[in-house]
Formats: C-alpha cells, sequence, structure tokens
C-alpha cells in the first residue's frame, strides 16, 4: 500500500492513539498505575468533589437519662477542578513521506520511532506532573550569566524539551517563549537554549522555566 497523508493519518488514529493512551495510562510509573480511574465525579467539562470537613459535632458524654446531645450534622466542602488534557505532537517531513511512498516498511519504522520518543517524553512529564504543586514549574533560574541559564536544580530538565519562561508573578517573558533546550549541564547546573543568547539583564533570579504552554 502507498504511504501518503491518508494511510499516515488512518494508521495514527486506528493503531496509534489507543496504544498510546494505554501506555500513559498504565504504564508511566507504579504509583499512577495503582489510582483507580473513574467517572463518577465527572460534570461536563468539570470535576466535582463532596468531601467531609471535620467531624460530626451531634457527640457528647452523659448519664443513662440525661438530655441527648445537640444534633449537628457534617460539615461538607466541594472540590472543583477543569479537566486537564496532556498532548503530544510528532512532525514528520514531506521529504520522508515521499522517500517512502513506495515502502510501507520504512515509514512504519519512522513512525514507530516517533511514537516510541512521544510516549517516553510522556513518560517523563506524566511522572513529574503526578509529584508537583500544579503550577507547572520544572525549576528556578538563578541570575544568568556568560548567555547560559543558571538553575536551581536539572532534575526536571532534558535536551529537546520546548519550554517557556516567566516572571516571579507568572508573566510569560516574551522573547523567551517556545525556546528549545539545547543542552543541560547538570554539573555546573547551567541550560543552553535555542536563539539568542541569554542576556543578563533579561531574566532575574526566582524566575521559573515551564514547559511549553504548561503554566499552571
Amino acid at each position: 500500500m502507498a504511504v501518503n497523508l491518508t494511510t499516515a493519518d488512518s494508521a495514527l488514529k486506528t493503531y496509534y492513539i489507543n496504544a498510546v493512551s494505554e501506555q500513559l495510562n498504565n504504564y508511566v510509573n507504579p504509583f499512577f498505575a495503582k489510582i483507580k480511574y473513574s467517572t463518577d465525579n465527572v460534570w461536563g467539562k468539570e470535576i466535582r468533589k463532596l468531601a467531609i470537613s471535620g467531624i460530626n459535632g451531634g457527640i457528647g458524654a452523659g448519664t443513662e437519662d440525661g438530655d441527648l446531645p445537640t444534633a449537628s450534622s457534617n460539615g461538607y466542602c466541594e472540590f472543583v477542578t477543569t479537566l486537564k488534557n496532556i498532548y503530544g505532537s510528532i512532525e514528520i517531513s514531506d521529504k520522508a513521506v515521499r522517500a517512502s511512498e513506495n515502502n510501507s516498511g520504512a515509514f512504519v519504522n519512522l513512525l514507530n520511532s516517533e511514537m516510541e520518543g512521544l510516549v517516553k517524553s510522556g513518560s517523563i512529564n506524566m511522572s513529574r506532573m503526578l509529584f508537583g504543586d500544579g503550577t507547572g514549574i520544572l525549576t528556578k533560574i538563578e541570575n544568568p550569566s556568560n548567555g547560559l541559564v543558571n538553575v536551581r536544580n536539572t532534575q526536571n530538565l532534558f535536551e529537546g524539551m520546548i519550554v517557556d519562561f516567566f516572571d516571579e508573578m507568572g508573566n510569560p517573558l516574551i522573547d523567551y517563549q517556545g525556546r528549545r533546550i539545547l543542552k543541560v549541564d547538570r554539573v555546573n547546573k547551567t541550560v543552553t537554549l535555542s536563539g539568542a543568547p541569554v542576556g543578563e539583564y533579561d531574566m532575574m533570579g526566582g524566575f521559573s522555566i515551564c514547559l511549553q504552554g504548561s503554566r499552571n
């Protein structure tokens, strides 16, 4: 079968989407695999969960024929959040499609390689999100020098990541959106970015780095 955009699209929808979803749902890490999945608390685009707050106050001690304690119902609070999605994008050039036009096996190998990389990246980031604080911050920035970004830690940073930069108030740094990490020096805790070198006065200590489009 000839390879073209139509057959590639069909392959992605038919064979890959469910496989990728299952991989991320069940094999990200042991902790995530143990979480029970349920749609009981999903209402439209929101998740709503009613929880008991404190304890029932209708308890008291007394004599056998004394007055019963005053009844008091449970306290309740409602937790509300929006549904969250994790997206992955792959890019295959028109040259690659043309080169494998008459060799479906070559195209499948290329597609498998890209999807395996996407699943690996998705797994790393899902694991990080599970133990994060919801802000999406990968690390804080120390004062840049020599065109490099000095960071507090490199645990969540990897070569190839596309990241955005924010000031302490959460405002995006316009010139530092969608930058690709080219090198992570884990010994000296520095990061090299694509694009123009980082200006020493463009960023300050306490600024933050987030995965592209993932602030909060």
